[in-house]
């Protein structure tokens, strides 16, 4: 790599992680630096985790993050469980005292970013969020060594009938794969198995994604009894493993946006568990809020922590 290369992206880190004031001992005007707060989203977004999938899915040294675990469970703000299987293994969850300091927190990060960029204009800042997720992007297709036009062509459209086993495989194994709750859920509604008639209403729309004819993901938006006027649910958006990390959440989300927009709607709203954390984590980098309780009387997630709501606003 070209010098000139390597001091433009030291530069660039420099210049925002001063802006972000990640360097302070104290971040967000918390007790925490950037590693704890790190280590706190993460098992709120993936409860019963192990130390090493905590450490994986940040990079974080072992040797750092065990200490900082310590320190954690000390204040009482996580606490370790052990499993009986393999006593040398202890599941980490946070407390109810750590949940309540995750929320503070994560207001706070949505402040610190407001004050940060309040004075950047629609334009400016919807340019400044390409250029985010293009770095994303780049970094992403060197690490994964995988591109949407590296591979076999992926295709988005709208469900047919003969859709329906396929998608229905797709969304089930999705529920499995992540441990996500079966009972109450899409997993044991007789409607997954009929997901082109449900869909097949005024108002409501499904998408595909599709590779050399096979079903690998999908997603859509649906009128969900119970919710105030205007408003959508997005409604079963899951993705084969083989999908995911090259852009089609993304892609895939703001097709239905756009489409809900169309229809009439002006807010989205989504019903999410801890199991789809890393789901959970895009919502939120696309605009979705948290609410403190359900809006729908759908009679299905009853127990679901996750409700969030999005306001669909025109690009024009």
């Amino acid at each position: 790599m070209k010098q000139e290369y390597i001091n433009s992206i030291r530069a660039f880190n420099r210049y925002y992680t001063k802006i972000l004031g990640v360097l302070n001992k104290s971040y967000l005007g918390s007790e925490f630096g950037l590693p704890e707060i790190r280590i706190i989203q993460d098992v709120y977004l993936h409860p019963d985790r192990s130390s090493k999938d905590i450490s994986n899915e940040l990079n974080m040294d072992k040797g750092l993050l065990s200490r900082l675990l310590k320190q954690l469970e000390q204040k009482g703000y996580i606490h370790r469980k052990g499993i009986e299987k393999d006593s040398r293994m202890c599941l980490i969850n946070l407390t109810e005292r750590g949940c309540e300091i995750y929320h503070h927190l994560n207001a706070a990060a949505n402040q610190s970013v407001e004050d940060t960029f309040a004075h950047l204009n629609d334009y400016q800042l919807q340019k400044l969020i390409n250029s985010m997720d293009s770095i994303c992007n780049i970094v992403n297709d060197v690490e994964t060594n995988l591109t949407v036009k590296e591979v076999e062509p992926i295709v988005i459209r709208s469900i047919e009938e003969e859709d329906n086993t396929s998608i229905a495989c797709v969304l089930r194994a999705s529920v499995e794969e992540h441990d996500a709750p079966k009972v109450g859920t899409f997993y044991d509604d007789p409607h997954t198995d009929m997901m082109f008639q449900t869909f097949n209403i005024e108002d409501a729309e499904y998408w595909v994604v599709e590779c050399n004819g096979t079903v690998l993901g999908g997603g859509g938006f649906y009128p969900t009894k119970g919710l105030p006027n205007g408003y959508a649910e997005l409604s079963k958006f899951h993705f084969r493993p083989e999908l995911r990390g090259r852009g089609l959440g993304k892609r895939l989300l703001q097709l239905i946006e756009r489409r809900a927009m169309k229809a009439g709607y002006t807010h989205m709203y989504i019903v999410s568990y801890h199991q789809f954390g890393n789901a959970v984590a895009m919502y939120e980098k696309y605009g979705y809020e948290h609410i403190g309780n359900a809006l729908d009387q759908s009679g299905l997630y009853q127990d679901a922590p996750f409700h969030m709501v999005k306001e669909l606003l025109s690009e024009a």
